[in-house]
């Protein structure tokens, strides 16, 4: 019961969020799909911690995710782009726009279904980028500039650049790139270093401040994982044969870790 309370919030703020985009209110929009991402990471966690699992939870979470990370943010990007002059696509850059919009709601519903058919959802490493990472990098990224943008020109292109990075998200989404997840490991200054991420996710979004701090942080901690993950591909591929090999067979009734 609580996790899919949990679930159901972080799908009314959505929601909430694309009422907000549709109003114009920007700022508040983005800020409650970060408010989505807090709920995603509750809703996981409070499944494991009652002993919650089951198919239902992971196909409401399939629906709350789509709306929350995969719908809300191309609003967003929609409206602001469409709405403010300054920001308005031109020329060429309209087929990208819409490109771009298009592809993540797309790139997340694909992410998302391929998610719920694989039956193995526990071990150490995820396949492509989750649709919460996604939606709250989109986030991030449109708040960065809505910061910044009065009297800067730089900060002007820099959200007209958003479609370009819907694109490259999306395509990290279906990607079969391998990736560590976020979960809890051996390592207990590991532990320590996530929840102190965590943390400052939660207080930061509360205060409605420093975005460019977790986009920095988030982007940083992505990209290193990549690198690191395109590097010991070999590697990767044993540790996650080996969990293959003792994983027990529990039908696929598992809630959507990652997502």
């Amino acid at each position: 019961m609580v996790p899919n309370m949990l679930t159901l919030t972080s799908m009314i703020l959505g929601l909430a969020s694309i009422f907000y985009s549709i109003q114009g209110l920007y700022s508040a929009a983005g800020w409650l799909i970060m408010f989505c991402v807090i709920f995603d990471k509750l809703d996981g966690s409070s499944a494991r911690l009652f002993n919650a699992t089951s198919r239902f939870g992971m196909e409401l979470d399939s629906f709350s995710d789509f709306v929350a990370f995969g719908i809300a943010p191309a609003v967003l990007v929609y409206s602001l782009l469409r709405s403010t002059p300054e920001l308005a696509p031109v020329q060429d850059e309209v087929i990208f726009f819409y490109i771009g919009v298009v592809w993540l709601v797309i790139a997340s519903a694909l992410r998302l279904a391929r998610f719920n058919i694989i039956t193995e959802t526990k071990g150490t490493f995820m396949i492509g980028l989750p649709t919460t990472v996604v939606g709250g990098l989109i986030a991030l990224y449109v708040l960065t500039g809505l910061n910044h943008l009065e009297g800067s020109e730089f900060f002007a292109k820099w959200l007209k650049f958003t479609p370009y990075l819907m694109i490259l998200l999306g395509a990290f989404e279906v990607s079969n790139l391998k990736l560590p997840k976020v979960a809890k490991r051996k390592s207990r200054r590991f532990n320590a270093f996530q929840g102190s991420m965590f943390l400052m996710l939660v207080i930061l979004t509360f205060l409605r401040a420093l975005p460019e701090v977790l986009l920095f942080i988030g982007s940083v901690t992505i990209i290193v994982s990549m690198l690191y993950c395109i590097l010991r591909q070999d590697q990767i591929a044993d540790i996650i044969a080996a969990e293959e090999d003792v994983a027990p067979d529990d039908g696929g009734d598992t809630e959507a870790e990652e997502e």
